[in-house]
């Protein structure tokens, strides 16, 4: 976890679309950490889970953020230099996948040159569907996993015993009392990612 994290927080070094690949990297280890079955045993560890993830995905997001800024850059780079756009697309079928060479000549891949507005909108398309997620793959984008956080320290919450312990561990003061009446601090941060999310331009 922590070797992502260092990783989404080195200064860029590539553009979309291989700047995705980290960042898929990123969204399956938070729903690693987010499954741990030995976090929640105890509050303190629990809550270290917490804000482990909460760090994760706020650092994800902001990558997120970074990769549909470059694209609009390159966009407009391209619009100004009166210049076309490659797009390499790919047949990702499981049925055909023992057909791909991945060489110049693979059957499976091919490219088309596009206007630079074009190929900003095809580029954001394919950046959103890790963020946003679609109808077949919504639940390990980086916003599935921030419902399923959601969820899930809902359900840590509805615990008594597991808020009990957390008073007992933090005591009686504004956290805890505003915890108790459901307005939970932790998912603040989630609230947090949420806008993140809602600020990227697509």
């Amino acid at each position: 976890m922590y070797l992502t994290l260092s990783q989404l927080q080195a200064p860029p070094i590539l553009n979309f679309p291989f700047a995705l690949g980290p960042l898929r990297e990123a969204l399956r280890v938070i729903n690693v950490i987010l499954d741990c079955s030995e976090c929640p045993k105890t509050s303190s560890t629990g809550m270290m889970n917490t804000a482990l993830v909460n760090t994760l995905m706020q650092a994800t997001a902001g990558r997120f953020r970074d990769v549909v800024d470059s694209i609009d850059q390159e966009a407009d780079s391209a619009t100004s230099e009166g210049k076309k756009k490659r797009f390499d697309l790919g047949v990702a079928d499981q049925a055909t996948m023992h057909l791909h060479t991945g060489m110049p000549d693979c059957p499976g891949r091919f490219a088309v040159e596009l206007e630079p507005d074009e190929w900003r909108s095809m580029s954001k398309r394919v950046v959103k569907v890790e963020v946003v997620g679609n109808s077949e793959a919504q639940e390990n984008s980086l916003l599935g996993l921030v419902e399923k956080l959601e969820k899930r320290q809902q359900r840590w919450h509805a615990d008594p015993e597991k808020t009990e312990e957390a008073l007992r561990l933090m005591g009686i003061n504004r956290c805890a009392e505003m915890a108790v009446k459901g307005d939970y601090h932790c998912l603040r941060f989630t609230g947090m990612v949420k806008d993140m999310i809602d600020m990227m331009t697509w």
